[in-house]
């Protein structure tokens, strides 16, 4: 099997400490926002959150509607219509999760945008059309910056998502189900999260 040289260095992932303090950090912001009806750190709290314990690249959460969202479902699970060649996948995410994303659909009835099954789950100024990935992108390094645990790029979610649950030896992750990607272009530490399980297909 060919894999790849490229592997996760310590720079390109959030330790537990780090993860815990932006998610604190976003969440204070959050609620001040939220007494003063502002909306932006309570989409960039969301956005913070989902990207960290999903994983998705910031192109499928860029695309992500309000139907692709299975909160009430056992285990609930996020819908990636179009991930990496274009094929469609599932993603498990946890009921707190789950829960967070509810409370945020609430939020965005009261922020005058469409809570619609098409809808956008985030918005872009127009409170309509989808965010930019350039938009997410700024927002995320801009939470990084701004909670003090570095500057670090969107795409660092998705390697915290990795290496966690590497850390925690996760027992349900199949190599092409969650992450959408074969398994021969996994990087390092995913590639060790999914033979560690013998669930790599």
């Amino acid at each position: 099997m060919h894999q790849t040289k490229w592997q996760i260095s310590r720079n390109k992932f959030l330790d537990k400490d780090q993860r815990n303090s932006l998610l604190k950090f976003c969440k204070v912001k959050a609620e001040r926002d939220l007494i003063f009806g502002r909306k932006i750190w309570v989409t960039r709290y969301t956005l913070v959150y989902t990207a960290l314990f999903t994983g998705l690249r910031v192109c499928e959460l860029a695309s992500l509607e309000l139907r692709d969202l299975h909160l009430n479902r056992t285990p609930p699970y996020i819908r990636i219509r179009a991930g990496k060649g274009n094929k469609p996948r599932d993603v498990t995410i946890s009921t707190k999760l789950a829960k967070h994303l509810k409370t945020y659909v609430e939020h965005k009835a009261n922020f005058n945008e469409s809570t619609e099954p098409d809808a956008p789950l985030f918005t872009g100024r127009d409170n309509v059309s989808h965010c930019s990935r350039e938009c997410l992108q700024k927002s995320f390094r801009e939470a990084c910056l701004q909670s003090g645990v570095g500057n670090y790029g969107i795409h660092t979610a998705r390697h915290t998502y990795a290496t966690h649950l590497l850390m925690v030896k996760a027992t349900d992750i199949v190599g092409g189900g969650v992450w959408g990607r074969r398994p021969h272009t996994l990087s390092k530490p995913t590639l060790l999260v999914s033979r560690s399980c013998d669930t790599v297909t």
